[in-house]
């Protein structure tokens, strides 16, 4: 049968057919057509949806189309578009669990609140770090008791009771003079300059009257705590360097 659109032509007439002139030879031209036995359909060209024009192609075996359309066709619930964020790895982890290596590093923006918040727990556990270190100076200064002082003849000139770190436990200080009198507590790593050098604590000794000894007595329910040393002066002012005419007599404990 003939299809739509044929051309008759008569014999000895001959009939004008569209060519095209390549290199000195005429190519005929034809209309590409498409479609089953005793059916015709124009080839789809342009854009647009798949209808019975268009025809149908096989990639070549080689085509690279080929070898990334399989990859494609590996996607599947269980291995979803794998890439390689991570060198050498094949996607990352998700979800809870373990560090591994396909585990992807991050850094907190500045502005998180997480950084500010993480900067005050680093601040609040080096306090601790701190307070459990003179707790366990503490502790170790309760077991084995304390360790008594005794100085019959405590004057303005600076004296140690512990050179070191400590506690002190109890103060009991004698003044036979008929003025009041202080002895001054000092907490310093290196020398004193009574005086000039502020004293930890001042505490007052009452004036007796040249025979009879006023007296100041303290035993610290909370022992007192000092960093660097334990040094006490007895001066007759509470801060000055005045020295008492007759020293006084002075008995403290500490650990």
């Amino acid at each position: 049968s003939m299809s739509q659109d044929a051309v008759a032509v008569t014999e000895g007439a001959g009939k004008d057919i569209a060519t095209d002139l390549v290199g000195g030879y005429n190519y005929q031209w034809f209309k590409l057509m498409v479609g089953a036995a005793d059916t015709v359909n124009p080839l789809a060209v342009g854009a647009g949806s798949v209808d019975t024009g268009t025809p149908r192609f096989t990639l070549a075996a080689d085509d690279p189309a080929v070898v990334s359309l399989a990859i494609l066709d590996d996607w599947d619930e269980s291995d979803r578009c794998k890439v390689n964020l991570i060198a050498s790895q094949a996607g990352i982890t998700g979800g809870a669990g373990a560090v591994a290596a396909n585990t992807p590093r991050v850094t907190l923006a500045s502005d998180d609140p997480a950084v500010g918040l993480l900067t005050t727990i680093d601040a609040d556990i080096g306090t601790i770090d701190t307070d459990t270190g003179n707790i366990a100076t503490s502790v170790g200064v309760l077991n084995g008791g304390a360790t008594p002082l005794f100085d019959a003849d405590g004057d303005n000139t600076a004296q140690t009771i512990k050179g070191s770190a400590g506690v002190l436990y109890s103060l009991e200080v004698q003044n036979v003079n008929a003025v009041d009198c202080w002895i001054q507590l000092f907490d310093e790593s290196g020398s004193i300059t009574v005086g000039t050098t502020t004293p930890k604590a001042s505490f007052l000794v009452p004036a007796g009257d040249g025979t009879k000894r006023g007296a100041m007595d303290k035993v610290f329910t909370v022992p007192l705590a000092f960093s660097n040393s334990i040094k006490y002066a007895c001066t007759t002012t509470p801060t000055g360097n005045g020295d008492p005419s007759t020293g006084l007599v002075v008995n403290a404990s500490y650990k």
